[in-house]
């Protein structure tokens, strides 16, 4: 049984997985599995992940229809034999040590969730040697309130930052949408998980103009959104969870609501009104709610919103 299962869910990857997979085989942790899935991919990223297993015993791979990264990532964990798990996007990479240092903090503190800082310039890509105890870090059992941009130390939505107890996912899963890291860091912050929080960088993110985030604005980019936020609302609605719900409020939905507003204002012209509308009507839903307040978007933001409430809404 290896000690750690890395997760990488790939679709059209054939550009990045070889820097992804080059970066957990580099690695100076050496007791895992990797777990690729492939989500039905139309270009050679199948090939090259068979190549990979010939190379390597440790990784496996998941061949599927197209179902989405949500789906993915479930896949690869119910496959998963790790006493910890690590979800890696395909275009992604991580530190040397990535492994060795979240492993440590895991199992000195027994911990359930660690999560680390994320770089997103290629060119600050560090291969400094870490002494894991010099790092700077934090323990709490309360994650939710370091989403805070301003936090020194930050809980960040991608999931290539964060290491799981396995056992401690066991009832929390993707949803099978775009987008469904932010609500997935949202369930897990809700269990109150015993949590460590590492300053450093060890996580380098590509911008990948062909992936969810970066492509050609449409339609099911809001939907997907909106069913992200319609998830975290079942969660914190709940009376145990009304503190941590304002913070919610204040802090989360903002940052959830303003890429679908870059989405719209981006859209090509035969369907930005279509667009818009979709938006307005699910910031309409939102506000009645209560899930929409001034203190969180600021004023500007806030009347927008409920400008494109008042013309754009059914």
């Amino acid at each position: 049984m290896p000690d750690i299962s890395v997760i990488i869910p790939a679709y059209n990857a054939e550009k990045y997985i070889s820097y992804c997979l080059d970066s957990v085989l580099n690695q100076t942790f050496t007791d895992f599995e990797i777990i690729c899935v492939n989500d039905g991919s139309k270009d050679g990223t199948l090939n090259l992940l068979n190549e990979y297993t010939k190379k390597d015993s440790r990784i496996k791979v998941i061949n599927q229809e197209n179902q989405g990264c949500g789906y993915s990532r479930n896949n690869g964990y119910d496959a998963a034999n790790g006493k910890y798990v690590y979800f890696l996007d395909s275009d992604d990479a991580i530190h040397p040590q990535f492994l060795e240092i979240m492993h440590y903090f895991a199992k000195i503190y027994n911990a359930d969730f660690v999560c680390c800082g994320m770089e997103d310039n290629p060119e600050k890509y560090s291969k400094e040697h870490y002494i894991p105890e010099n790092l700077e870090y934090l323990l709490t059992f309360n994650p939710l309130y370091y989403f805070s941009r301003k936090s020194k130390y930050r809980v960040y939505y991608p999931p290539g930052i964060k290491f799981y107890r396995r056992e401690f996912l066991k009832n929390i899963k993707f949803i099978k949408a775009s987008f469904e890291d932010f609500s997935h860091t949202c369930e897990v912050c809700a269990a109150k998980p015993k949590t460590i929080v590492i300053k450093e960088k060890l996580s380098f993110y590509t911008i990948n103009n062909g992936s969810v985030s970066h492509s050609k604005s449409k339609l099911k980019q809001i939907y997907d959104y909106y069913a992200g936020i319609n998830r975290i609302y079942e969660i914190y609605s709940r009376s145990e969870l009304r503190q941590e719900f304002k913070y919610v409020i204040n802090n989360v939905i903002p940052d959830v609501l303003r890429p679908q507003s870059g989405f719209c204002r981006r859209a090509d012209k035969s369907i930005k009104k279509e667009m818009y509308r979709v938006f307005a009507n699910e910031l309409k839903d939102l506000y009645n709610r209560g899930l929409i307040h001034i203190s969180g978007n600021g004023l500007k933001k806030y009347l927008i919103y409920r400008c494109l409430i008042a013309f754009m809404a059914d």
